[in-house]
């Protein structure tokens, strides 16, 4: 008696979950298995019954995509709310599959990744995504191997964090697809918090190139950790809060047209700017205390002020320093031009003879800005000297707007020759041609010192 209805029971439960695709209660882990368009929802699309649900947002269904094939780009139409535990991508063919329509919840944790073997294509998710979790986490891994094979999330990409938590968003992989116009990696959709008081953050991790496309809104910030991240078309790429960038990394501007990045940086090792067209970073850059190279591939200028550390500035194109900079380390020139602009500043902090900070290098200085001496704890021996330019090594040109701050120069007006000012009841003086500031004697000094020898002089001719 008791078999009959548990059979009648079970068989009511899959004749529901036939009727109503989108319930999916009883999926999982499920392949595409057409190689034509077609709706999400649609069990006969799926080997193993429709991945996901939309009545939830804690689905670990992947949602995978190997069919090779496809004979053309193909379409697979979303239903709204598609909650899944990720997507795979290994379709050798050179065609991938084009998502839009409804919307994707990524569940917390979810992964949507490209495998070693993807083909030549792009894989194009156009829907918006919105990760979940309350301080949930997302990766998109980009592992094709080949140079030509990409991943596009052209959608909006958001996350539901509240507020004081952070949506993080890694972008990972080993790919280095990075052609304009091919396949790349790249998310060419608004980036934003979402609607719930929190922030959402993007971690660039692996050694592949990720790009980063849209007039993104997310405040989180971005750091830089491994690889290369390349920046395209929208000043507010980063979002709106601190670009972060780690040791042997590659921010890379992608786009033709010169542009101006607002976001504050932070440099905790030595990077590259790999850059199409002029780049300007108009925000703070802070050095991290440590000594950081820099390496310009094209024409790079950093407006905001630079502070905590040393700069060495590597590569054979110009990097302009725009900002009043207060790091206090020394600045080395072992390639290319580095050029002070007209109103920027470099700060040198002046200690016991010969301890200082100074410019250094090999390369090429163009000084049409202003020094600063901080003198506070200067020497005041008559003859205490500090070597601020090393002109015997570098090729330098002090431009006609350079100055000294708080210096006069003998003769008036501004740029090179000598400039002198009065700081701890001393006079120093630096000259451009030597590169050295020096105590010197006072000018009143100097007239006793000139009567005396004129007296001398006059003395020993009357003794002939």
């Amino acid at each position: 008696m008791n078999f009959p209805t548990l059979f009648i029971k079970g068989a009511c439960v899959v004749g529901m979950a036939s009727l109503i695709g989108g319930w999916s209660a009883l999926a999982a882990d499920s392949t595409w298995n057409v190689a034509t368009a077609g709706n999400w929802v649609d069990s006969p699309n799926w080997t193993s019954g429709v991945p996901g649900t939309t009545s939830g947002t804690t689905s670990t269904d992947v949602a995978t995509f190997t069919l090779s094939t496809l004979t053309a780009q193909r379409t697979v139409t979303v239903d709204a709310n598609r909650n899944i535990g990720g997507m795979t991508f290994g379709n050798t063919s050179g065609f991938g599959n084009t998502f839009s329509g409804g919307s994707i919840l990524l569940s917390n944790g979810g992964v949507i990744q490209s495998l070693a073997g993807t083909g030549s294509h792009f894989d194009n998710i156009n829907t918006d995504l919105i990760i979940q979790g309350d301080g949930g986490t997302a990766t998109f891994t980009a592992n094709a191997t080949s140079a030509t094979s990409g991943m596009s999330f052209g959608g909006a990409v958001s996350g539901v964090s509240t507020t004081g938590n952070t949506t993080v968003l890694t972008l990972n992989g080993t790919n280095n697809s990075a052609t304009i116009g091919s396949p790349l990696n790249r998310i060419v959709g608004v980036v934003s918090d979402g609607v719930n008081g929190g922030k959402l953050a993007i971690v660039k991790s692996g050694t592949g190139t990720w790009t980063l496309q849209g007039a993104n809104t997310f405040s989180g910030g971005v750091s830089l950790n491994q690889g290369t991240l390349r920046y395209f078309s929208s000043k507010s790429v980063f979002g709106t809060g601190t670009l972060t960038i780690a040791n042997g990394t590659t921010l890379a501007h992608a786009n033709p047209t010169a542009i101006t990045i607002a976001n504050d940086v932070q440099v905790n090792g030595n990077f590259s700017f790999t850059v199409s067209a002029n780049a300007t970073f108009s925000g703070t850059m802070n050095l991290g205390g440590g000594t950081r190279q820099i390496t310009v591939s094209a024409d790079t200028t950093i407006s905001g002020a630079i502070s905590n550390g040393a700069l060495t500035k590597a590569g054979a194109n110009v990097l302009t320093l725009g900002g009043v900079n207060t790091y206090t380390g020394n600045t080395t020139v072992s390639a290319g031009t580095l050029l002070l602009a007209d109103n920027a500043q470099l700060e040198f902090s002046i200690g016991a003879d010969g301890v200082n900070n100074g410019i250094l290098g090999t390369g090429i200085l163009t000084v049409d800005g202003d020094f600063s001496f901080d003198l506070s704890g200067a020497g005041t021996t008559l003859g205490d000297s500090w070597n601020i330019v090393d002109v015997g090594a570098l090729t330098e040109t002090f431009g006609s707007t350079f100055s000294v701050v708080g210096f006069t120069r003998q003769g008036g007006g501004t740029g090179a020759g000598i400039w002198e000012g009065n700081a701890n009841s001393v006079t120093y003086q630096f000259d451009t041609s030597v590169g050295t500031l020096s105590v010197v004697p006072e000018p009143a000094t100097w007239v006793i010192l000139a009567t005396g020898l004129t007296v001398v002089t006059v003395f020993r001719r009357r003794r002939m």
